[in-house]
């Protein structure tokens, strides 16, 4: 899939499956489910490319499951953004707010 919201093209490979599938993975694996993002593009994205800013604001083209090592810091806090307790950022990046 080509993303052309950006100063170039950048091509971005793209891996469908089940949502059960992804989610069995994880804790298959041995994690706890630690929530799940659809980022959304922000402004500077509308301003570039409003057609596919509404598309994506209707579709989101990515989604990020998070998945913690049983007891491990910060789950908390992942639940806390996927239930918009804590402002959502509009990528997966899990740096501290």
């Amino acid at each position: 899939m080509e993303w052309r919201g950006f100063a170039e093209s950048v091509w971005m490979p793209s891996y469908r499956r089940p949502l059960g599938a992804m989610v069995d993975a994880i804790l298959g694996a041995g994690f706890v489910f630690g929530g799940m993002l659809e980022p959304r593009p922000d402004e500077r994205f509308r301003e570039a490319d409003p057609e596919d800013y509404e598309k994506l604001n209707r579709m989101p083209g990515f989604l990020c499951l998070v998945g913690r090592k049983p007891g491990a810091a910060g789950a908390q806090m992942d639940l806390a953004v996927t239930r918009g307790i804590v402002p959502e950022r509009h990528s997966c990046s899990r740096e501290p707010l």
